[in-house]
């Protein structure tokens, strides 16, 4: 911050050297990716295309600067120069603002995380990407689950046998999908055990 003044309230930012000295400078591409995003005009579907395009990490970090920006209760404007930056712009009412968070909480949902214990076979193992998929036969139709064998559970799922039953632990963490920008729940196998005989 190199500026504070009372309009309401004016907060001035700026890189700490030239903006970009060296070309590829990250002070200007987040600085325009921010005022693209907080283009009020977007669509619903080009707003989740332009967030998935920024991967998970940084779209709930826009979406919390958004949130701050609601919690002040007031116009807010943000507006951006630099030498690759033409001036620009963006006012953001109250009320539009309101909005915008509404649909940012449903585009880029908290982390929603969820347990699944049970007895499932499982029908495929990578051994050199570390992934899995089990198949649990109790639901109707059938549900598969594949992702990422945790580094814990590593050890006895490496010894496991393709078709074979077996007690998990998968914990589901709900996310934005980057390629089409919807959200979908990834797996991760925490806990594997071998159950002998016939399942009950």
């Amino acid at each position: 911050m190199v500026g504070a003044s009372a309009a309401s309230f004016m907060l001035e930012m700026a890189s700490n050297e030239l903006d970009n000295l060296l070309g590829e400078s990250l002070f200007v591409q987040v600085t325009e990716k921010v005022i693209e995003l907080l283009d009020m005009n977007l669509e619903y579907s080009e707003l989740a295309g332009k967030l998935a395009e920024i991967k998970p990490r940084a779209a709930k970090s826009f979406r919390l600067l958004v949130e701050n920006f609601v919690e002040t209760g007031g116009d807010v404007t943000v507006a951006a120069a630099g030498t690759h930056i033409p001036y620009s712009k963006r006012e953001l009412p109250s009320e539009k603002l309101h909005e915008f968070a509404k649909t940012l909480n449903r585009l880029i949902p908290e982390d929603q995380s969820i347990e699944i214990r049970r007895r499932m076979v499982l029908y495929k193992i990578d051994t050199e990407s570390r992934t899995f998929g089990f198949r649990d036969e109790s639901s109707n139709p059938a549900d598969d689950y594949e992702e990422k064998i945790d580094d814990l559970a590593w050890p006895q799922a490496s010894h496991t046998t393709v078709q074979e039953h077996y007690d998990v632990l998968l914990v589901g963490t709900t996310v934005i999908d980057e390629t089409v920008g919807e959200r979908r729940t990834k797996y991760r196998l925490m806990q594997i055990s071998h159950i002998s005989g016939e399942v009950r």
